[in-house]
């Protein structure tokens, strides 16, 4: 930073003494005087004075720049370590993108170069800060995990390992390049996040933490599978293909498991630490092994189910007790939501419920008749529904079954509509909801389209809900799909709304 403002301002100085060079040559005595030549003297003379003055007043302002940027450096730099650490986390923290991209970490250690280029002082505390550099991206350069290593100086690390390319002639040497980096120091992480196309690419990073013989830290692993998997829409015809992982003695001390899109081998696992399960996109997931999860992990606190498909049979018909159990979220369960209500005894764990139709070889209005049947056997079964969400399909909320399906929700207090078209029809019926169900605290819509702003701030306006967010939201205008930004109707609405109304961008 330092050697791009001395280059800039030796530029400077050259340009400034090229132009004063050539603003003297006005000055000489011109050997024929005549009149056009003079005038024509005179405005170049003038806008002379005029750049040179533009350029003294930006020059200036910049010096006012600068000494306030000074002064605001100088106030942070007096905070306290632990304040001053706490302003670069946030800072950090509002330039994450998706951690399952592969380009996230490179980002954030980019954002690290960059706080710590500012000043000596910055650069110290960003250096010393151990915490900045223990995440680290398996899938970047050897030198670059040799310094986040070196850097992170012994505390528990967060290990990413992204890989999304579809080719199959890459090693996990070529893939995970930071590998030998890490080579003595697998005993210091933390939380593993595998996230590949390729089955080979996953296996070689679990195994490569299997295969260390020192004793593990690992508490938190997270495995995504981003390939193909060949089976049948309803059920796997052979389970035996279905993608799979061993964690052997890992599952033991996790405290968090997350997988996508991938099974482990439930049958071998004892997951006696387990605090937080989440299972998302599992197509081929038996009911016995579920079931034979649960039942081994006693502390479990969080359960997180979505898009998966149950099949065979339970070993047993008496409903599991989770004692430990806080909280349960099912979403985009289909006809796999009656058998995990039933699979449980009542508890005073909360529940948020996410419905929405998805594609199926049925017909459209059969499958909606036969979705909301569902939804009118199960919900009534649920435990403590504190958040209710409400995807692809507006007309739901027109309907007098979903009036009596919602009102079955007592301790029901957010309402989430995500990725809708809100036309005014749907949200007069929103607003019926809203009255009929006054505990309703928070409206939250995300990627919702509003195409009637009018009628939409009317209902707003009437409902008795305390907050509402609008994340990522659009409105019709002129005929075209715009978010709600500045310059659009809604914007300034929200703005004079606030608090109550929120608008928020991810």
């Amino acid at each position: 930073m330092e050697r791009r403002i001395a280059d800039a301002q030796h530029a400077l100085e050259l340009a400034t003494t090229e132009y004063l060079n050539a603003c003297a040559t006005l000055h000489l005595p011109l050997r024929v005087s005549n009149e056009p030549s003079q005038s024509h003297l005179n405005e170049i003379s003038e806008n002379c004075d005029k750049f040179i003055e533009s350029t003294r007043e930006e020059l200036l302002k910049m010096g006012l720049r600068l000494k306030t940027a000074r002064n605001q450096q100088a106030c942070i730099n007096r905070l306290p370590l632990e304040l001053h650490v706490k302003v670069f986390e946030y800072d950090l923290d509002a330039h994450e993108t998706d951690i399952n991209a592969s380009h996230f970490l490179s980002i954030r250690l980019s954002r690290i170069v960059s706080l710590s280029a500012v000043c000596t002082h910055w650069r110290k505390r960003v250096v010393e800060t151990s915490s900045f550099w223990s995440h680290i991206p398996f899938h970047l350069s050897e030198n670059l995990v040799a310094l986040c290593v070196k850097r992170a100086n012994s505390r528990p690390l967060e290990i990413r390992a992204i890989n999304n390319r579809r080719e199959t002639k890459y090693g996990s040497n070529e893939i995970w390049r930071g590998k030998n980096a890490l080579g003595g120091h697998s005993h210091n992480i933390r939380s593993l996040t595998v996230v590949a196309y390729n089955l080979k690419h996953v296996y070689s990073s679990i195994n490569w933490v299997l295969e260390s013989s020192i004793p593990r830290s690992l508490r938190e692993l997270s495995v995504t599978y981003t390939g193909g998997v060949r089976m049948h829409y309803n059920a796997p015809t052979e389970p035996d293909t279905r993608p799979e992982v061993r964690l052997n003695t890992l599952a033991k001390d996790l405290y968090t498991l997350s997988l996508s899109r991938i099974n482990i081998k439930w049958n071998e696992c004892a997951f006696e630490k387990l605090r937080v399960l989440q299972l998302n996109g599992l197509r081929a997931l038996r009911l016995a092994e579920f079931e034979q999860a649960l039942v081994s992990s006693p502390m479990l606190e969080v359960l997180e189910i979505a898009r998966s498909r149950l099949y065979g049979e339970r070993t047993s018909s008496k409903p599991l007790a989770l004692p430990h159990l806080k909280a349960l979220q099912l979403s985009y369960m289909e006809a796999a939501l009656g058998t995990i209500v039933d699979m449980f005894e009542p508890g005073d764990y909360t529940t948020e419920l996410n419905v929405g139709l998805l594609q199926d070889v049925m017909s459209p209005q059969v499958l909606k008749d036969t979705w909301i049947q569902g939804l009118e056997r199960v919900v009534p079964k649920m435990c403590h529904v504190t958040v209710l969400g409400i995807s692809n399909e507006s007309y739901v909320l027109e309907g007098a079954s979903f009036l009596s399906i919602i009102s079955a929700l007592p301790d029901l207090i957010t309402l989430r509509l995500q990725d809708l078209l809100l036309e005014p029809n749907p949200l007069f019926a929103l607003e019926k909801i809203l009255q009929a169900l006054p505990q309703i605290n928070k409206l939250q819509m995300t990627r919702v389209s509003i195409t009637d702003v009018e009628t939409f701030q009317g209902v707003i306006e009437r409902c008795s809900v305390q907050w509402v967010e609008l994340i990522n939201c659009s409105v019709f205008l002129d005929g075209e799909m715009l978010r709600i930004e500045r310059g659009t109707p809604l914007y300034k609405w929200a703005v004079e709304s606030a608090p109550r109304v929120s608008l928020l961008w991810e």
